[in-house]
């Protein structure tokens, strides 16, 4: 009618307004759901980065140390629950009983490392220990590296080295790849192909594996370079010094070849003991 004042932008068509509002959310929530559907996918023309891998692995290989090191110093913490730097036969006691429930056994009494017969388990006692129960059975490796941070960190770097996603798969072709690193590195070989590696590891694919399976398969390749003499995986193509003298020959466990006379060593009769 004539007289009525005009409307203004914001009031003159409010259907118009809500329809623009909905279109806007309509395109981000689309646009959101093809981000998300289509980040599990491939390229097509994706090159695994072989050379990058290689010196990956190289590079997480020289700090296998450092993941024993770690766990175990980790694992000593947390038994001292009374934070005196020492393990008493309590201590002792629960820490057994926790770990051995997820599988982890113990060849020899606890208290035969107690070298110094103080009724405590040190350190360096403790690290003596575990690094002759780790040696001694590869299931109890494969539980150690299994918990492990620092080696999940290793096997995920690994895999994103190689030019990876984290949500993507690798395929046999790369598992043959892998294969034949882990093999340069080990000296020998590691699995027999790709279809054994497959029919072990892969879990959500017959024919590829996620990262979730390539961490298993990546711990159990640390298994393996753990046994090996700490030359073959320090050594970067120089010529090496035998050992002189009298010194112990070391495997990666770090335990003399001499640890069996651990086993002549009183044990305390109240000491957890479990059978390997």
């Amino acid at each position: 009618s004539e007289g009525a004042p005009p409307k203004s932008p914001a009031t003159a068509s409010p259907s118009r307004r809500s329809s623009t509002s909905m279109t806007w959310f309509e395109d981000f929530v689309n646009s959101t759901i093809n981000c998300l559907c289509c980040s599990g996918k491939r390229t097509s023309n994706f090159v695994f980065d072989r050379e990058k891998f290689r010196l990956r692995v190289k590079k997480n290989s020289q700090q296998l140390d450092n993941i024993i090191n770690s766990g175990i110093m980790q694992m000593f913490e947390t038994a001292d629950f009374k934070d005196t730097a020492q393990l008493d036969h309590q201590e002792v006691e629960r820490l057994v009983s926790q770990i051995t429930k997820e599988g982890f056994v113990f060849p020899l009494d606890v208290w035969a490392f107690d070298f110094n017969r103080s009724g405590f388990i040190e350190l360096n006692e403790f690290e003596a220990c575990m690094r002759a129960a780790l040696h001694a059975r590869k299931e109890n490796m494969q539980l150690f590296f299994r918990s492990s941070h620092e080696a999940a960190e290793q096997g995920r770097a690994a895999w994103l080295s190689s030019g990876l996603d984290l949500e993507w798969t690798m395929t046999k072709a790369e598992v043959e790849i892998v294969l034949a690193e882990f093999e340069e590195t080990l000296g020998e070989p590691f699995m027999q192909d790709a279809d054994q590696c497959m029919a072990v590891y892969a879990k959500r694919h017959k024919e590829e594996l996620s990262l979730r399976d390539f961490q298993a398969f990546y711990n159990d390749f640390l298994c393996s370079l753990y046994l090996l003499p700490k030359s073959t995986v320090e050594d970067d193509g120089e010529n090496n010094e035998a050992v002189k003298g009298n010194q112990s020959v070391r495997s990666r466990s770090g335990s003399p070849r001499n640890v069996p006379s651990v086993r002549r060593q009183a044990s305390r009769p109240t000491s957890p003991k479990l059978a390997g």
